[in-house]
């Protein structure tokens, strides 16, 4: 079972400045830092105990 996520209004306005910037200094760069975000994002949603397993 996953859970629904979604990020606080401010948070994903952070987020997509957060993105522009790394897009501003390598084209591709910030689409690869969503990616990883997203994908983060989704697992510890997908599982939320394997979290504490991260390192």
């Amino acid at each position: 079972m996953s859970l629904a996520f979604e990020f606080h209004p401010e948070a994903a306005a952070e987020f997509d400045a957060d993105v522009f910037w790394y897009e501003d200094r390598e084209p591709g760069l910030g689409r690869r830092f969503r990616l990883q975000i997203v994908a983060a994002v989704d697992a510890a949603a997908e599982d939320p105990e394997s979290v504490g397993n991260l390192a």
